[in-house]
């Protein structure tokens, strides 16, 4: 999972975003959680989301590293909390979250609240939620299992089964802003345990084109390519629309959605009429187990 240390402070930036998106009029994603769920020093610079000045640095700032970054950070957000809510309501009784990092989605979406959460991540992680959740909520939810796991080394199969998931249950999978910092190779295997789910079965991804991790096109996001890729060496992977349909036609899930700037612009910034623009570069897919 490449440096393991440097992936697990992944989870603080975009969940900064969604806090200081709070503070606009019309936020893309509404989270009154986020700020709380941040470390000290990040919810310390969130705060300052509430000054329209400072909302503008670190905007800008962020699009300096990678244009249309934050607008995509809460589309992609936006797009998953629909589809959960709606696989919900559709049958699926349980939901597994890799890579959860600071996800909150258990305490905020009320259609989770009695559906059982198993949320996936490397231990220093998990380690974190637990005591970010001791210090919100006195303990961690009833419906919630916190399941340490380096999915480079560890088969997700049997560490889910030792944490008490039915596999025998219709689950949403969700594995938001991930697979970059996974290899193919650990990707097909994660693809490979999540094969046997059961029909009616749903997944949530987000993937960041082959195109930019290669260096082929970048997007305007040299700065990105150069931290994230050829300097820091965290996004090891990228895909491109047919390699994942590929992937996950071969292990029966059929795409209902595989949807990237031009859709999440139509859909939640043109409506939303903040000028803000998505980044060509990561794409958000939704797909459903047939067989």
């Amino acid at each position: 999972m490449g440096t393991v240390g440097a992936v697990a402070g992944t989870a603080v930036g975009p969940m900064t975003i969604v806090a200081i998106e709070q503070y606009e009029a019309t936020p893309l994603v509404r989270n009154q959680l986020a700020r709380s769920f941040l470390p000290a020093t990040a919810r310390t610079l969130a705060s300052f989301g509430r000054f329209g000045w400072a909302r503008r640095l670190f905007f800008t700032a962020t699009e300096r590293k990678l244009p249309g970054l934050w607008a995509s950070i809460l589309c992609r957000k936006r797009h998953l909390d629909d589809d959960i809510v709606t696989a919900i309501e559709s049958g699926c009784t349980s939901v597994v979250v890799l890579g959860a990092g600071l996800d909150d989605r258990v305490c905020r979406i009320p259609a989770l609240a009695t559906t059982a959460v198993f949320e996936v991540d490397l231990p220093c992680n998990i380690t974190t939620k637990y005591r970010r959740l001791h210090a919100l909520c006195g303990d961690v939810p009833a419906n919630l299992t916190l399941v340490p796991i380096n999915l480079a080394t560890e088969d997700l199969s049997r560490v889910l089964a030792r944490h008490g998931y039915d596999a025998g249950q219709s689950t949403y999978f969700l594995c938001e802003g991930v697979t970059q910092y996974l290899s193919a190779e650990d990707i097909r295997r994660t693809l490979d345990a999540l094969a046997s789910a059961p029909a009616g079965s749903r997944l949530g991804f987000t993937y960041i084109l082959d195109e930019f991790v290669t260096g082929e096109a970048l997007h305007g996001g040299h700065r990105a390519h150069r931290e994230y890729v050829a300097t820091g060496k965290l996004w090891r992977s990228g895909m491109n629309p047919e390699r994942v349909r590929s992937l996950l036609v071969e292990r029966g899930w059929r795409i209902r959605e595989d949807v990237g700037a031009q859709e999440h612009t139509e859909r939640y910034l043109t409506p939303n009429y903040r000028g803000l623009r998505a980044t060509a570069i990561e794409r958000t897919v939704t797909a459903e187990k047939t067989s």
